[in-house]
Order: C-alpha cells, then sequence, then structure tokens
C-alpha cells in the first residue's frame, strides 16, 4: 500500500481498487506521518514535504461517515 502514499487524500477516497478498510488504513498511517512532520517542524527539524492534516483528517471523516 505504500504506492498510495505519494497520492492526495482525496485520491485515495476516490480508489475503486481499496476497501474502505484499506483506505482508512492509508489515511491513518499519512495522519501519523503529518503528526510526526508537524513535532519535527515546531522543534526546527527539517522534515519532508507537509502533508495537510485537515485534508487528511476531512478524507478520514468523510469515509467513517459513509455506510
Amino acid at each position: 500500500m505504500t504506492a498510495w502514499r505519494d497520492k492526495s487524500p482525496d485520491e485515495i477516497v476516490q480508489a475503486a481498487s481499496l476497501t474502505k478498510a484499506e483506505k482508512l488504513a492509508v489515511l491513518k498511517d499519512l495522519e501519523l506521518d503529518a503528526e510526526r512532520l508537524a513535532v519535527a517542524d515546531e522543534e526546527n527539524m527539517a522534515g519532508g514535504e507537509q502533508i495537510s492534516l485537515r485534508a487528511i483528517r476531512q478524507a478520514i471523516r468523510t469515509l467513517e461517515n459513509r455506510a
């Protein structure tokens, strides 16, 4: 599932090839990465590309609200 890590949260939500559980797992991993990058940034440690925590969390909510 590492191939999905370079996709946007919206692309993951819309992916027909992933189950809801798989989508949530990928998004939760991205959320953890984004949280770690935010902490590193606060501690003036260079991190990777910033991932939007807001976008990730919105995608998670979207999936969780689906039947």
